[in-house]
């Protein structure tokens, strides 16, 4: 419960009385056993079981009541038996609407044992499953082979032949088709007599990508490294506050429920570092030392929505910075007089490339706009063993996503 994701939906009674409100949604690696429902999000959720109802969806997520024989037979190749089993248990479940069309719908269910999948002619929606199954024999000569039961392939050849939609490519299709849905739902297509404009709306699932870009304010924070030569010449730290430009685009692994997300971003960002201290060591001068750093960067991100909904999500994650860094306006001259000032070390030994780890977390609005927050942790800037200086960020920001 603590995991669902609440988001618009209906659930259908037993009675045939259609309730309104929001369907906790979750990360189903198999079909649930339950599901939670608000009236509003402020309720306590009530639970429904395919017991106590006949249907429910949210977004593009379908699912029906179903009661009757699922088999139980063995499908991985490690583990099958030497005999056809077509074993079953009676049980109610939900089933998972994958494809309705004019002419039948196909459904999908999955458990510990494996994914199953039934179809039910649309004017009588009694779902069958289509059958399924591997198992090993002894041929002529007493040699083990594996045998498939292919009975989904008849099922499918007579729902074809019965609604008029046999032909030559069907009947190919039908040959060489894998029990699989990418495949089951290009025949029950054709079964349904869809064009590809009929096939892309019906068998439809949440947008998986996004693109966006957005601003930001990059606070970066530079240190330098103690007891090192700068440190005892009265080296400083400094902070800047400058701008970052970022673009990027992310994958939903699962495009119904949108949890988690893998994506890259770009980013270009300003920082500056500038100081003014009095050297410690001889010549005891006062010293401006100073530039500019502009970083673009690419950072692969892993990220989970802990809540989501069509009016407020909340998300964290986290990546690896690759980063090159230009700097310019460098500057570290006697403030007295202008003239560089006089060091046997190099103030300028910089760093080009640095891999920083990133966490960055925010909310988006309206599914438009991600307002949101990242650190950037310190990396090295120099080289050079007395001007040893480090440099972190936190940037904050808005994002439009398109």
């Amino acid at each position: 419960m603590a995991q669902a994701s609440f988001q618009p939906g209906y659930v259908v009674l037993k009675n045939n009385d259609t309730v309104r409100g929001y369907i906790g949604v979750r990360e189903w690696n198999s079909n649930p056993e339950e599901i939670a429902f608000k009236r509003s999000l402020a309720d306590r959720p009530e639970r429904y079981t395919p017991a106590t109802t006949k249907a429910f969806s949210t977004g593009v997520y379908s699912f029906i009541s179903y009661s009757g024989p699922i088999s139980t037979n063995v499908t991985d190749v490690n583990r099958i038996g030497t005999a056809r089993d077509t074993s079953f248990r009676i049980a109610d479940a939900f089933l998972q609407v994958l494809q309705k069309g004019r002419n039948v719908i196909l459904y999908s269910y999955a458990d510990y044992l494996k994914t199953r999948y039934f179809i039910a002619e649309t004017s009588a929606p009694m779902p069958v499953e289509l059958r399924f199954g591997i198992y090993q024999v002894n041929d002529e000569n007493g040699t083990l082979r594996t045998k498939t039961d292919q009975t989904y392939l008849r099922q499918l050849n007579t729902l074809a032949l019965k609604f008029g939609a046999l032909n030559d490519a069907l009947t190919n299709r039908l040959i060489k088709a894998d029990y699989e849905k990418s495949a089951l739902m290009q025949i029950v297509g054709k079964i349904n007599k869809l064009s590809a404009e009929e096939y892309k709306a019906a068998s439809a699932e949440g947008k998986n990508t996004y693109f966006y870009g957005g601003i930001a304010a990059n606070f970066a924070s530079t240190t330098h490294q103690v007891n090192t030569g700068y440190d005892r010449a009265g080296g400083k730290d400094a902070s800047s506050v400058m701008p970052a430009f970022r673009a990027g685009f992310r994958i939903f692994l699962n495009p119904n429920t949108q949890r988690v997300e893998l994506g890259v971003e770009a980013v270009a960002a300003l920082s500056k570092y500038s100081v003014n201290y009095d050297q410690q060591v001889t010549p005891k001068i006062n010293i401006d030392y100073s530039y500019q750093t502009l970083t673009i960067s690419i950072t692969p991100l892993l990220i989970y929505n802990f809540y989501k909904s069509d009016a407020l999500s909340v998300y964290a994650g986290g990546g690896a910075q690759i980063g090159n860094s230009s700097y310019s306006d460098k500057v570290y001259k006697n403030t007295a007089d202008g003239s560089n000032a006089p060091t046997q070390a190099d103030p300028f030994s910089f760093r080009r490339w640095r891999i920083p780890a990133v966490i960055k977390g925010g909310v988006v609005v309206g599914k438009k706009f991600d307002i949101n927050a990242a650190y950037i942790f310190q990396t090295p800037v120099t080289d050079d063993p007395v001007f040893i200086i480090n440099t972190s960020s936190f940037q904050v920001g808005i994002n439009y996503r398109f």
